[in-house]
């Protein structure tokens, strides 16, 4: 019989990952404080899937984007602006109703945020600024 063992890359991503896990409850924490309300659920869940998907899958979304900025720190934040945006733009289509509301001004901005700050991070990267 074969023993049962996690892949320690697998376990490592995993430990990785604690601050967007701790962001993302820490923003549904304070939503929750202030109200549930259905756009404000609809907003956190495009919060929380931002940042934890975004995170977590930053080597598998940002594999070109490494190539093109090689030298850029903190290239999770553009993998979490990203996420942001198309689960945003996917929203919009599963959901017509949400056009024009709360729900687009949340993953707009947590896009718009994400990405200001890689770029205001790596501003002195010849790549980021080109």
């Amino acid at each position: 019989m074969k023993s049962f063992r996690l892949d320690t890359d697998s376990i490592q991503d995993a430990i990785e990952s604690w601050p967007a896990i701790l962001l993302a409850l820490t923003i549904s924490a304070v939503l929750a404080y202030g109200g549930w309300l259905n756009a404000v659920w609809r907003g956190t869940l495009i919060v929380f899937g931002a940042i934890y998907f975004g995170y977590v899958m930053r080597g598998a979304i940002t594999h070109n984007l490494r190539s093109k900025y090689p030298n850029a720190a903190y290239i999770w934040l553009l993998s979490i602006g990203l996420t942001s945006a198309g689960i945003g733009v996917i929203a919009r289509m599963i959901l017509p109703t949400l056009q024009g509301g709360l729900t687009d001004y949340i993953w707009i901005g947590v896009s718009f945020t994400a990405i200001l700050t890689f770029v205001v991070i790596n501003r002195r990267d010849p790549d980021v600024l080109k």
